[in-house]
């Protein structure tokens, strides 16, 4: 009977736990759904702002009045937090990202309407930063990396058969260097210059007197 009995009463605690952990995550978020004409928004907000601090340069994004809100440095009540996806009517994933109070975090993700990949992209407290990639038909186009909201590092262009290769630093297009060719002073460009020797023009001399001599005597 004791066992019987410390069995029913570790159900009961086990229930009672379970019961509470789920309005605590009820508490914290809510699920929302925005519904377009031709797309709809899935994606929970937090339900209370209180011990978030703004930054400056972060975007942040909540919910309003069935809308989703965006600004940079500031936000209002209920900031996105957790998984967002866009699908179409056809329930199609168009979208897909996360957000970590309010600001845009990981991994985002476009497609379009048949499916293929258009871009991805590498966000951290609401900036680009990393990897990203741009697709046309499913194929790629462009890659490059970002730093801090900018574009950082090689980037590659993809056209038919050609490759183009820039090079960025914080968002400024790094131009290469133009190859100068060395520049001569005068003295060493006259000492370059081959000279003859006196020897031979002083016998260059000597011959054409002697033709000349010559042409008198006939």
């Amino acid at each position: 009977m004791k066992k019987k009995h410390l069995i029913s009463v570790l159900i009961v605690m086990l229930a009672f736990y379970n019961v509470n952990a789920q309005k605590v995550e009820e508490i914290t978020h809510r699920k929302i759904y925005i519904h377009h004409n031709d797309s709809s928004i899935e994606c929970s907000v937090l339900l209370s702002n209180k011990r978030t601090k703004a930054n400056i340069r972060t975007s942040y994004y909540w919910y309003d009045k069935d809308k989703i809100l965006m600004n940079q440095g500031g936000f209002g009540d209920k900031l996105l937090d957790g998984l967002y996806q866009v699908v179409t009517k056809n329930r199609q994933l168009i979208t897909e990202g996360h957000f970590k109070i309010g600001a845009k975090s990981g991994v985002w993700k476009r497609w379009n309407e048949q499916g293929l990949l258009l871009d991805v992209y590498h966000w951290n407290k609401g900036q680009t930063n990393g990897e990203y990639q741009l697709f046309d038909k499913g194929e790629l186009i462009e890659q490059g990396q970002y730093k801090n909201g900018l574009l950082h590092g090689k980037q590659l262009i993809y056209q038919k058969d050609t490759t183009i290769i820039n090079k960025y630093k914080e968002g400024k297009l790094v131009l290469p260097k133009e190859k100068k060719e060395p520049v001569l002073k005068e003295g060493k460009e006259k000492e370059s210059k081959k000279k003859i020797p006196k020897e031979k023009e002083q016998e260059g001399v000597v011959k054409d007197h002697k033709k000349k001599s010559k042409k008198e005597n006939d």
